[in-house]
């Protein structure tokens, strides 16, 4: 559903753009050889286990198995192999096995569940440079120094991050630091999240009296460490940076949800749904 609603509908506008064909004749662009090649030059890469790419994989099946993959973390041999193997297939695509040109990826779309403040993603650092998982994506593959870079080539790619669930708050900030990163190397990056949370849903410290008290009642401080510590806040009651958020994954508690909720389960006191650290990480 992602893929038929976020990302496809751009592909089939670019390639009539490329194609000079009419944009609005959606099926006749879908079925070019171009639109192939176009779709097949994406690159899906997971920035955590909350991707759910082995359900995402399974839910696109008009997509390859060499153009899905958990991680955004890749190797010099995976690298190598991810561009052979698209350029085997494009060439076919092409109906010219005798080509000797590579093909890189031209879109590369990075997939995750949620993110409440989008920090573990692009966070400032005290020396002025951005740290965070996709700042660090973002640097290897500019940097023609390492193998990541050969998985585009630059000047003809655009990134896309893609979450299942955000809260406006994350996508105003990676938009930001997208636009920062990404755009000072005249590089397209879109930001969308298929369900937006509003900024409503937050429970605030001045709310409601009687449930600041549940909260102060039901706290053991054991469980701010450096990593929620990073977020400002003086404490964790009410999540990583203050997020609030009365939210409860089916596969995991974010730490950006109030403490009531995801307090680990081997603490004084318990969260409702207690959290499981997966990688020592915020969101």
């Amino acid at each position: 559903m992602c893929i038929r609603d976020s990302i496809r509908p751009i592909l089939l506008q670019r390639v009539a753009q490329e194609q000079s064909m009419n944009p609005h004749h959606l099926g006749t662009i879908a079925d070019t050889d171009a639109f192939r090649i176009r779709q097949r030059q994406c690159l899906f890469l997971g920035l955590s286990d909350g991707a759910r790419i082995d359900s995402f994989r399974r839910a696109n099946r008009e997509l390859d198995h060499e153009q899905i993959w958990q991680t955004h973390d890749l190797s010099a041999p995976r690298v190598k192999e991810l561009v052979e193997k698209l350029t085997i297939q494009v060439r076919k695509l092409r109906n010219d096995s005798e080509e000797t040109t590579i093909y890189p990826f031209r879109t590369i779309v990075l997939l995750d569940d949620f993110s409440g403040s989008g920090s573990s993603y692009y966070m400032a650092k005290a020396d002025g440079t951005v740290g965070g998982k996709i700042a660090k994506f973002f640097n290897a593959l500019m940097d023609d120094r390492e193998a990541l870079a050969a998985l585009v080539s630059q000047g003809d790619f655009d990134i896309f991050i893609l979450l299942y669930v955000a809260t406006e708050q994350a996508i105003t900030h990676l938009a930001e630091y997208s636009h920062r990163l990404w755009g000072a190397r005249n590089v397209q990056c879109k930001v969308q999240a298929i369900q937006h949370l509003p900024p409503t849903i937050k429970v605030a410290r001045a709310g409601d009296e009687k449930f600041r008290v549940l909260i102060e009642k039901y706290y053991d401080h054991s469980i701010f460490d450096p990593h929620i510590e990073k977020g400002g806040a003086a404490d964790a009651k009410y999540g990583y940076a203050d997020c609030g958020l009365p939210v409860v994954l089916h596969h995991n508690t974010p730490n950006n949800a109030l403490a009531l909720l995801w307090s680990y389960d081997d603490r004084a006191v318990r969260g409702l749904f207690p959290r499981v650290q997966r990688h020592k990480e915020i969101t």
